[in-house]
């Protein structure tokens, strides 16, 4: 029955049941928590002084947490990058002692992982979809939390070369995704998918650029960075910045299927790269620019 109720909670009352007994919080601590509480999704903001601030259903501030202490250097103590989140926790890459972090900002507790060699940073942070691991993937590396021995595993080359030098890879439906360009394929632009419990790559076409006649000056525009992945509503979307200060935002109706992205949104007036954050039941969309 207390389970039961507890799953009914938003999480700011999780938080409070949590420092009343000792049953309780052995109940919300559990290992099985996550599986069976799914509250209302909130926001996450990072501000490079205060670090990560995390809001409620109603985005009220429930807690501030500080990223892990840096080297006092205030040339590169702003080297501090979130990389993704899963299911609450948070993936932190620190520049300056070349580590990362998975922190947990509603209990202020971090692990730290070495960075493993390697040409290449694709850096992404996400649970299988069978066996609930958490794993990062950093470039041709995978490390699984709780995993004895904690150490990296090597997997097989990614499709394709990213399209930067640092990129971070977008979690959604089991799989981490960034862009990509495959050569074999004409140097088309392409997004690659990691499967995190079978550590498969794929891949997938971006929807057709009918306002660029020149493959050439869309392909300068892919590699600039002018596209974005990102999820919003339930659906993995692109974002895709055209000239004058317009901003396609197309949606995958089927996941994995290339033939389902649709138009979803047009934003219009704004200059520079956009970052949807949520749709509001009016149909609304809020972003940040």
């Amino acid at each position: 029955m207390t389970r039961e109720i507890f799953r009914r909670l938003p999480i700011k009352c999780i938080m409070k049941c949590n420092c009343v007994c000792k049953s309780w919080r052995n109940l919300i601590k559990g290992g099985d928590f996550e599986m069976w509480y799914t509250p209302q999704p909130g926001l996450a903001f990072v501000h490079r002084d205060i670090g990560f601030a995390v809001c409620d259903e109603a985005y009220k501030p429930l807690c501030h947490f500080s990223f892990p202490p840096l080297k006092e250097d205030s040339t590169t103590s702003l080297l501090c990058v979130v990389v993704g989140s899963a299911n609450g926790l948070i993936l932190v890459w620190n520049g300056t002692d070349a580590r990362l972090f998975v922190c947990n900002p509603i209990t202020s507790e971090y692990i730290k992982l070495p960075l493993p060699y390697m040409t290449s940073h694709i850096f992404g942070f996400g649970v299988s979809k069978l066996s609930g691991q958490y794993k990062i993937l950093c470039g041709a590396h995978v490390y699984t939390l709780g995993r004895e021995g904690g150490c990296w595993r090597s997997i097989a080359a990614a499709i394709g070369r990213p399209r930067l030098p640092w990129e971070n890879a977008v979690f959604f439906n089991g799989n981490l995704h960034w862009l990509t360009i495959d050569y074999k394929e004409n140097g088309i632009p392409l997004v690659c998918c990691f499967d995190l419990e079978t550590e498969l790559f794929t891949s997938f076409f971006l929807p057709p650029r009918d306002h660029i006649t020149n493959y050439d000056d869309g392909y300068l525009l892919y590699l600039n960075g002018e596209y974005r992945l990102c999820v919003l509503d339930g659906r993995l979307c692109l974002c895709d910045k055209l000239r004058r200060g317009h901003t396609v935002i197309w949606k995958m109706d089927t996941y994995g299927d290339a033939n389902s992205w649709v138009k979803a949104y047009t934003v219009s007036d704004i200059h520079g790269i956009i970052f949807p954050l949520k749709v509001f039941a009016n149909g609304d969309l809020l972003f940040s620019a």
